[in-house]
Formats: structure tokens, C-alpha cells, sequence
């Protein structure tokens, strides 16, 4: 690994471990939405220029139903006037709030915006206040109230769509709550008196609903803020373990090449010197002078053989890791094949004063299998028996039908067993027990894992039971698709 990628990965473990202060301690203080980058202050002023475009329509409805109502009690122009100044601020607003949606949003200037948009709304406001002062007749009780009512309508109005942002609220509300107040006190009539209190009341009611849906709106930006940062810690945890996962796989291929050029590069002198070896062996081209010549030819020539098999092995090994071991299925008679690898254990078997014994079902069907692959499941599997199986003891390979139809072959010993909890470890390539390494016996821990990997090629399983000191059984389960199609058995299961 590189220095960079080192630096790079101290970078995301310090963001990581930062991050919870930052975004789960965001209800302190989250001056940013991680997903949109604003402050909270910029995103509550867009949820009001947002409330404000989607009620666009309803002041101007309702300051033309006003006008037409005035109509009956003030002149034409007078009302046109008022009307006028209503729309004109009204549209300016919507101007701003439209300019403000165009800005970008992270080169925004809060305070700029922040006063104009409350600037609008206090020219729009106070073009609402002018009706009392235009319009008010003292000696008509029914305009006035209509007047008063209407501008309270307004003002609840203008709290629900400016609720999110305090400032915009109170540049919008205070002065058509005061101008009322003043007009209803300079009447004196308790009247006006109570729609004055009234008027405040419900400015104070509106305020204190607007604080709640303001702080609603903030305590939902920062769980979103708290959301995303959570997104994003996924994100940079998922891109880590996809790296990490790409250089672990690189990695394996790496050692699987390594493997398998090197197996290949020794296997080619190894050869030779086996050959030649049993050409010394056999005194093929004359005795020796010294004894001791042909013995030590023996030697070389055994243990040139035990390391090609370890070679060959390792490229089993490498091929199946790599998905590049290619089975080449034919009918084959599993019994027969059994037979063969018993006698070729038969003789180590015999130097290890062990029985060995075979169990074959009678006429049990062919199957669809790879010979060398089976060939090389029997073996292993005997042998790793024969290896950890004390004298005189036994080794059992027993193939059956079930009654599900699927083919089972087994192979029991009475040897030195394996821990349960070590059982795990011995399928791992490499991998071996403690008992094993305690009698220090030949292997470098291949076969097994080995013929698993060839069992689930042929879509089987394989399952170790054993316990110390009492001996192991590996059981080989092949499913029925391993039996040709056509086959009195598969057929009368299939029916």
C-alpha cells in the first residue's frame, strides 16, 4: 500500500471519528445543511419565498374583494389608488422573491436579502394600513368593522405565510396590528375597544404559533442535516471496504499468479529430476559401485515425487480460487473409481498396519462427474484418514444412495479427529489442527479444502464430523442432478 492511500485513509478514519461530534451533536449547533450547503437562516427564508410564490394569488384576491367592497362607501379613485399601492407592492415582493430564486444559492447575501424581503413586506403592509386611515368613516359602525375584520384577516393571513422566518413576520403583522389598535382606541367605543384586543391577541397567538412551526421547520432541517451526514458516512465506510475489498482481491489474484507460475516453472526440472532419478533408482543403465548410491537415488526420487504432488496441489488449489478449474463430465462408475484409489492407498495403508475396507451399495447407478476430480476426492480423503490414523486402526469408504436420491460417499477413520471448533479451520487453505501439528505429519493442509471445492463444482456438499481421540468421518453428498438424465432412479423420483 502507499503512502497515499495511507494518507488518504487517515484522512476518512479522522473524518470518521469526527463526524458523530459534528452531525449527532447537531442539535447544538448545525450552522449548515450538509445535503444543500445553507445555512439554516438562507433555507428558512426559501421555505418563505416558496410559501410566498405559492400563494401569490391569494392577497391580490383579496385586496380586489376589498375594493370592491369599498366601492359602496369611498370614490372610485380613491379605491383605485389604494388598490394600486396594494398590487404594486405585492408584485415588487413577488419581483424579489422570484430574483432570490434565481440567485445562487451559495453565493446568497443573507442580510442583503433578508432586508429587502422585509422591506417589501413593511411597504405591503403598510399599503394595507392605509385602508384605515383612507377609508375610515366615523358615522358607519359597519364599514369600520368590516375594515377591522378584514385587516385581522390579513394579518392571519400574512403570519401562516411568513411563519417561517421571525423578522419577515414582524415587518408584516406589527404595523396593521398598531394601526388598528390606534383607530379602535381613537374611537373609544368599547367596541373598538375589544376589536383592538382583539386584534392583539391575535397578532401574540400567531406569533407564538409562527415561533412553533419555526422551530418545527429547523429541528426537521437538522435531522435532515443529521440524515445526510449519516449518507455520508455510509458513502465514505462503503468506498473504504470497496477498496479495501478490491485490493484484497488483487491481492489474491496476485498470489494465485505467483502460485501458479511458480508451480509450473518447478514442475518442469522437477520432472526431470525424477526421471532421472529413477533411472539411478533401477540402475537402468548399469549397477552402481557404491550401495549407498541406489539408496540415495531412492531417497531422491520419493521425495521428488512428494513434492511434485504438493506442486500439483497448489495449481488444484490456485485453478479452483481463480474459478478456472473446468470440470469434464461423463457417466462414470463411482464404485469402480473407489475400488482403484483403494488400491492405490493399499500399500500405505499396509506400512500403517491399518484395515482398509470398501462399502459399495450394489448396483448403484453412474454418474455425471468428473473422473480426475473424483478420482482426486477418494484420494484425499483417504489418505488425510490413513495419515492421522494410529496403528491398527481402521478406515471405512462407504458409498450409498439415500432416499432423497442423492449419491453419498463417506469416509470414516478411527484416527486422532478434530476439535469442533477447529473444524472451521481446517477447510481454510493452509489450514491444519492442533493434533495435526503436534505428529508433524507430511502436508501443507490442501486436501481437504481442496476437495470441497471440487464437491460444490459438482453442485455437492461436504460435511466433517468428528470428535479427538475418536476419529473423523467426512461425508460427500451429490445431488441428483449428478445422476444421467434417463436414469431409472431420477425418473422415479421425479415421478
Amino acid at each position: 500500500m502507499t503512502a497515499a492511500s495511507l494518507n488518504e485513509g487517515d484522512k476518512i478514519a479522522a473524518g470518521r471519528s469526527a463526524w458523530p461530534k459534528n452531525a449527532l451533536g447537531g442539535r447544538l449547533h448545525l450552522p449548515k445543511s450538509r445535503k444543500t450547503g445553507l445555512t439554516y437562516d438562507q433555507e428558512l427564508l426559501t421555505l418563505f419565498v416558496a410559501q410566498q410564490n405559492n400563494l401569490s394569488l391569494a392577497m391580490p384576491a383579496l385586496a380586489i374583494l376589498m375594493a370592491m367592497a369599498a366601492l359602496m362607501w369611498s370614490p372610485m379613485t380613491s379605491v383605485g389608488y389604494w388598490l394600486s399601492t396594494v398590487l404594486i407592492c405585492q408584485g415588487i415582493q413577488l419581483i424579489l422573491c422570484r430574483n432570490y430564486q434565481m440567485e445562487n444559492p451559495r453565493k446568497v447575501d443573507m442580510v442583503k436579502w433578508a432586508s429587502r424581503l422585509a422591506s417589501s413586506e413593511l411597504a405591503f403592509a403598510l399599503a394595507w394600513c392605509s385602508l384605515l386611515f383612507a377609508f375610515w368613516d366615523p358615522a358607519t359602525d359597519v364599514q369600520r368593522v368590516f375594515m377591522v375584520a378584514t385587516l385581522i384577516v390579513v394579518t392571519s393571513v400574512r403570519l401562516v405565510v411568513s411563519a417561517h422566518f421571525l423578522p419577515i413576520i414582524f415587518a408584516g403583522t406589527v404595523p396593521i396590528t398598531l394601526a388598528i389598535v390606534l383607530k379602535c382606541t381613537l374611537a373609544g367605543e368599547p367596541l373598538y375597544l375589544a376589536m383592538a384586543g382583539i386584534a392583539v391577541l391575535v397578532e401574540l397567538y400567531f406569533v407564538q404559533l409562527a415561533k412553533r412551526i419555526q422551530q418545527t421547520a429547523r429541528d426537521m432541517l437538522e435531522f435532515r442535516a443529521q440524515k445526510d451526514a449519516l449518507i455520508a458516512e455510509l458513502e465514505r465506510s462503503n468506498a473504504v471496504s470497496d477498496e479495501a475489498r478490491r485490493r484484497a482481491e488483487h491481492n489474491a489474484a496476485s498470489k494465485t499468479r505467483f502460485l501458479a507460475t511458480v508451480s509450473h516453472e518447478l514442475r518442469t526440472p522437477l520432472n526431470a529430476v525424477i526421471g532421472f532419478s529413477e533411472i539411478m533408482k533401477e540402475e537402468m543403465l548399469g549397477s552402481h559401485d557404491v550401495d549407498s548410491y541406489k539408496e540415495y537415488s531412492g531417497d531422491i526420487h520419493a521425495a521428488g515425487t512428494y513434492l511434485l504432488g504438493l506442486i500439483n496441489e497448489i495449481l488444484d488449489h490456485t485453478k479452483l480460487e481463480a474459478n478456472k478449474y473446468h470440470l469434464h463430465l461423463e457417466p462414470v462408475e463411482i464404485a469402480k473409481i473407489a475400488k482403484e484409489c483403494i488400491d492405490l492407498v493399499q500399500l500405505q495403508a499396509d506400512n500403517g498396519n491399518l484395515t482398509l475396507k470398501l462399502i459399495a451399495q450394489p448396483r448403484l447407478p453412474k454418474m455425471m462427474a468428473d473422473e480426475r476430480a473424483l478420482k482426486q476426492i477418494c484420494l484425499n480423503l483417504l489418505s488425510n484418514a490413513i495419515k492421522f490414523t494410529p496403528e491398527g486402526g481402521r478406515v471405512t469408504l462407504t458409498i450409498a444412495m439415500t432416499r432423497l436420491g442423492t449419491l453419498q460417499l463417506s469416509v470414516r477413520d478411527t484416527g486422532i479427529g478434530i476439535a469442533e471448533e477447529e473444524i472451521p479451520e481446517v477447510l481454510t487453505s493452509f489450514g491444519q489442527s492442533t493434533k495435526s501439528f503436534d505428529m508433524a505429519k507430511e502436508g501443507v493442509g490442501l486436501g481437504l479444502p481442496i476437495v470441497d471445492g471440487l464437491v460444490r463444482l459438482h453442485g455437492g456438499l461436504m460435511e466433517i464430523r468428528s470428535k479427538v481421540d475418536a476419529g473423523t468421518e467426512v461425508v460427500v453428498e451429490f445431488p441428483q442432478e449428478c445422476l444421467p438424465k434417463g436414469s431409472p432412479i431420477r425418473s422415479a423420483l421425479a415421478a
